[in-house]
């Protein structure tokens, strides 16, 4: 996604571009695909919008929210889509439907991103507010709020068991907590710039941390050490993953 709101897909073996449309008009900065892989969504502006992920046709537009969505997040099941807004709130979709399920209220700035845990029962957000908060993906319940960053939190991510939350804040560093009773087990630090987005090994051991530094950092999990400096782009590193 670019900011002059260009979506493309690519063969990850060969590099070669296999479809792409416009969006939405304007930036697009986040977007997401649907566990099938058949579809992803894309935030722009106060709306969500679905696309056929062969061919680009628009599938559904969702909307509810009153101010820009900064990250989106699909369900494991595929079945529900949570958006994070610049109007404080987090809202939950059915994606077959567009049907609005929920919207969370609770944070006091601007949420900048949203996870699933992967049994889909727990939603996370993050927020300008230097907060995370932890809700019952069912019912919109707050079950934790997480506090220690000392800037705003961008990225977030759960470990492949859902035992762990990773976060990435504007402090500069990354926190790893214990997702079920909120509790802050290690804070990572390296960076240099703001850090914005975070992502776990298929195994949980390995952590890897994106930043405006223009550095992607890998860490053990365990002990919180670094094992791992990338320096390659020559612009800041907005987003970080493992292969499966």
């Amino acid at each position: 996604a670019t900011t002059g709101g260009r979506i493309a897909v690519w063969d990850a073996a060969s590099l070669r571009e296999m479809v792409f449309f416009p969006g939405p008009t304007g930036s697009v900065y986040n977007l997401a695909f649907h566990p099938n892989g058949k579809s992803l969504a894309a935030g722009k502006q106060d709306k969500v919008v679905f696309w056929d992920a062969a061919t680009g046709r628009e599938i559904l537009t969702l909307k509810g929210s009153t101010a820009f969505v900064r990250g989106v997040a699909f369900s494991p099941d595929g079945q529900r889509l949570a958006a994070a807004s610049a109007d404080k709130m987090v809202r939950v979709w059915d994606t077959a439907s567009g049907q609005e399920l929920l919207t969370l209220h609770g944070h006091t700035s601007p949420v900048d991103g949203v996870a699933f845990s992967p049994d889909g029962r727990r939603l996370a957000s993050a927020s300008q507010d230097k907060t995370v908060r932890l809700w019952d993906a069912g019912n919109g319940q707050p079950l934790l709020t997480l506090k220690g960053h000392a800037g705003p939190v961008h990225g977030l991510a759960f470990s492949p068991d859902g035992k762990q939350l990773a976060t990435a804040s504007f402090d500069l560093t990354v926190k790893l907590w214990d997702a079920d009773t909120g509790r802050e087990l290690l804070t990572l630090k390296g960076h240099t710039g703001l850090v914005v987005a975070v992502a776990f090994s298929p195994d949980g051991k390995r952590l890897a941390s994106s930043s405006m530094d223009k550095t992607v950092r890998i860490w053990d999990t365990t002990g919180g050490q670094e094992t791992l400096t990338l320096k390659g782009p020559a612009a800041v590193v907005l987003g970080a993953a493992f292969s499966p």
